[in-house]
């Protein structure tokens, strides 16, 4: 089920690229998960995908987020 939930959600962000004409893909990775299996599912269906590091302004979280998203962001390509 999960791979089929996967596939398909690769398929959809793929059709909206080719639909609406663009070149790419540009996402706010804030190092969270949320924002991380955005990027990872936006590189598998768009190979020309920009994350854009915007970690939370938080003192207490700041330098762990960019780290986190540092990491995804390398991994992924």
């Amino acid at each position: 089920e999960f791979r089929r939930v996967l596939f398909r959600s690769v398929q959809y962000i793929r059709n909206l690229v080719e639909e609406s004409g663009v070149d790419g893909i540009v996402f706010g990775n804030s190092g969270g998960k949320d924002s991380a299996l955005v990027g990872i599912l936006c590189k598998f269906a768009c190979e020309n995908t920009v994350g854009i590091m915007m970690p939370c302004a938080s003192k207490r979280n700041f330098e762990q987020d960019m780290k986190d998203a540092k990491e995804v962001a390398e991994h992924f390509g």
